[in-house]
């Protein structure tokens, strides 16, 4: 069974290969990218730690207020990216 960490971007220009320092040594067994997300499978929950603490160290997160249809701030505030660990059923 793998650990995967999964990381979801706001902004679908995004991406962890724009962070190329974060991947290195990773022994990724998998990846799975789409606009807003990618997974990385890893062997073991030690590997994902590791990969979602590089993470968390080595990507700037990002914060956007959301705005309403007149561009008035609805008070709301989201970050990029959300990292977390899954667990592969």
């Amino acid at each position: 069974m793998y650990k995967i960490v999964h990381i979801s971007w706001l902004n679908p220009s995004q991406s962890v290969d724009l962070y190329p320092s974060v991947l290195d040594g990773m022994q990724i067994q998998r990846r799975l990218i789409n606009p807003r997300a990618e997974y990385f499978f890893l062997a073991t929950a030690e590997e994902a730690q590791e990969l979602k603490t590089r993470m968390e160290k080595l990507i700037p997160k990002k914060s956007y207020t959301v705005l309403d249809a007149e561009n008035k701030s609805v008070g709301d505030v989201v970050t990029e990216p959300e990292i977390a660990i899954l667990d592969n059923p």
